[in-house]
């Protein structure tokens, strides 16, 4: 089996029935991973009638996380988490949406007060995990 440095699983995770499975195999594969995990569980798209299902039914999320889900499913497959930090399109890509486009400013407001309050009330946010 070969071992590599560095194995990247970029937007990958919550694609994968078995997830816990497919991480705790490929844990063998590398030294250190980095990883970007979709942020879908939010206060808003809670609140947003089938926001979660159209993420199943549109980008195939078998998944959805939270940044404390995410980094809980690391841990249970025995990665050591070493540096972390959010994403989000949204702040370089305005949305298209008014209503979208409404929030950014009070968003991104909410993210420089309190990023992680940010994340999980607004959504739209993404977790880069560098782990080994």
């Amino acid at each position: 089996m070969e071992r590599y440095d560095l194995l990247l699983m970029i937007d990958l995770i919550e694609h994968i029935e078995s997830h816990l499975t497919f991480l705790r195999e490929v844990h063998r594969r590398a030294q250190h991973f980095i990883l970007h995990i979709p942020l879908d569980l939010s206060v808003r798209n809670l609140l947003r009638a089938g926001a979660l299902e159209r993420g199943w039914d549109t980008w195939g999320h078998l998944h959805q996380f939270t940044a404390g889900l995410a980094l809980k499913t690391m841990d249970e497959a025995a990665y050591e988490v070493m540096d972390k930090f959010y994403t989000s399109k949204r702040f370089d890509n305005p949305p298209a949406a008014p209503s979208v486009r409404l929030l950014q400013p009070w968003k991104k407001l909410l993210y420089r007060i309190a990023p992680d309050s940010a994340v999980q009330l607004m959504g739209g946010f993404s977790l880069m995990v560098l782990a080994k």
